[in-house]
């Protein structure tokens, strides 16, 4: 009679144990597992939904997720960023930047391949980019036009502006207005004589005119 008793108080115990959730220990006596958190592979779950989670699309050094565009390990805002404007790698020319994911310039300025460049007076791009006015040809009003050169036009000026010690000239009497500019610079040359020295001044304030 004892012995049934002290079999139904240790079945009653195992009984109890198992509606505990208490597991037996393993046929090899390994420990108990216990571990809720632990898949049948061994892997954990999945986290709460609460965790953040890195973005494997945005492989920022910092380890942040990234709202603009991934260039390399940098978070690039293409919109405005010189270096990648509108896409990665994609560097403005100097003298412009990126403005709304567009390379531009300033001043009136035009883009080109190289820069930013006056089409209206640049020999190398007028009219538009990459057009070089050739030979004696410059860039007047975005048109390549022949350059004047040599003697400037006498006009009504009392003696050809290229002939010295033949008395002063009066600003404006000649059509293309040398005479004006070189007397604001050296009123001699129009309050006394035109010498030497107003002839040499001719190349230098009436380009591309000049005396021989």
């Amino acid at each position: 009679m004892l012995q049934r008793f002290l079999g139904f108080v240790v079945i009653s115990g195992v009984l109890a144990a198992c509606a505990n959730g208490i597991l037996a220990p393993e046929r090899d006596g390994g420990p108990v597992h216990t571990d809720a958190g632990k898949g049948n592979d061994g892997s954990t779950t999945t986290p709460d939904a609460s965790t953040p989670v890195k973005d494997s699309s945005t492989p920022i050094q910092d380890g942040n997720t990234c709202s603009f565009t991934v260039c390399g390990s940098l978070c690039v805002d293409t919109t405005q960023d010189d270096q990648n404007c509108g896409k990665c790698n994609n560097p403005c020319p100097t003298g412009s930047s990126c403005t709304s994911s567009t390379c531009q310039c300033s001043g009136g300025m035009t883009l080109c391949t190289n820069g930013c460049y006056d089409l209206t007076s640049d020999s190398n791009n007028c009219g538009k980019c990459g057009n070089v006015c050739s030979g004696n040809m410059t860039c007047m009003s975005s048109v390549c036009t022949a350059q004047a050169s040599g003697t400037p036009p006498q006009g009504n000026c009392a003696h050809d502006l290229c002939t010295a010690f033949a008395g002063a000239l009066n600003p404006g009497c000649d059509p293309k207005g040398c005479v004006t500019s070189v007397c604001n610079s050296d009123s001699f040359c129009c309050d006394t004589e035109w010498d030497d020295i107003c002839v040499s001044e001719v190349a230098t304030y009436c380009s591309p005119y000049s005396c021989p």
